[in-house]
């Protein structure tokens, strides 16, 4: 409804009508990803007769007093509850969330990729055998991002998961060179109103040689600015999804390919030995020279920049 003028979700001349027209995501702008007050006020205005219509037929149903049917595979949460473990696909080691090997993460539709409406984008998010870090394939995702906007590439959950147990998040990557800055993005809540969670990063000069393992703990991965409690960490237990995200720079565009493989938890199976071992410092380490390259240890860390910088610009 908030597509067109002429679109519409209501209850009109003594029925509930769905109307669909051109699917302008812009129909109704404001300075943020929210819709302005005006497409706000419409979509009150056509839901709320909707709630009264269906909170009535649900009363008239004789069903609105009746206890809850109990399924034996649907969690209920509480405070003391424990949460049930992640479901995790197929896979030889505990922990691992997708080698891309077979199928895709339990409870997700697959790798998917998203890009800024209304831009020329282009880009690709999908496992292929081209290249793989253990294994047989791993996943390829090949962008070309219009000046000042963004992309991503991840998979989402049906139902909320539990990664409590890990410490964090850790993948192998590759790209065709170094420098490429991307996000790793953690989603929380729920499927219905995920919250996002963001890690900021560069692909360092050894992946395009070879493949670099990155760990990242869960206390570096932060809400970012645009949500609220913005800088909170993240909570593995509410996890509704994964992604990788990029933010092209004003008047530039953002190419280049990045594999990314080995999508695992922290702590939870035993790691192959990295080529290189990433981790997630609390400060900035001091750079070697004077130069503006980003600073590293013996060339052998990957430089990671501080937490939630690059935001300001993240879809817009």
């Amino acid at each position: 409804m908030l597509t067109s003028k002429n679109a519409h979700h209501w209850y009109n001349n003594g029925q509930i009508e769905h109307i669909a027209t051109d699917r302008n995501t812009e129909y109704y702008p404001s300075g943020d990803d929210h819709p302005s007050e005006k497409g706000s006020q419409k979509a009150t205005e056509e839901f709320l007769p909707l709630l009264n219509i269906f909170y009535h037929r649900w009363i008239d149903s004789g069903t609105a007093n009746q206890p809850p049917v109990q399924n034996p595979t649907t969690f209920a949460p509480t405070e003391s509850a424990t949460q049930p473990p992640m479901n995790l696909p197929p896979s030889a080691s505990v922990g691992v969330i997708d080698n891309f090997e077979g199928s895709a993460p339990a409870g997700t539709g697959g790798w998917e990729g998203y890009f800024q409406d209304n831009t020329n984008t282009k880009l690709t998010c999908a496992p292929e055998s081209e290249t793989a870090h253990d294994g047989a394939a791993s996943l390829k995702f090949v962008f070309d991002v219009a000046d000042n906007s963004w992309a991503t590439c991840g998979f989402y959950f049906d139902t909320t998961q539990n990664w409590s147990a890990g410490q964090g998040i850790s993948f192998y990557v590759r790209a065709d060179r170094g420098g490429i800055p991307f996000d790793v993005e953690l989603y929380g809540g729920n499927p219905g109103g995920r919250t996002t969670y963001a890690f900021n990063t560069q692909t360092p000069p050894g992946s395009k040689s070879g493949w670099v393992l990155v760990e990242i703990p869960w206390e570096s991965i932060l809400r970012v600015e645009w949500e609220e409690n913005s800088g909170t960490p993240f909570n593995p237990s509410e996890v509704t999804g994964f992604s990788i995200g990029l933010s092209s720079p004003e008047k530039e565009r953002l190419t280049g390919t990045i594999w990314l493989d080995d999508l695992s938890l922290i702590g939870t199976a035993p790691v192959p030995q990295p080529m290189t071992e990433v981790s997630a410092p609390t400060a900035l380490e001091e750079p070697e020279s004077s130069s503006n390259k980003l600073p590293c240890l013996g060339g052998a860390i990957l430089p990671l920049l501080f937490v939630g910088l690059a935001w300001m610009l993240r879809r817009k």
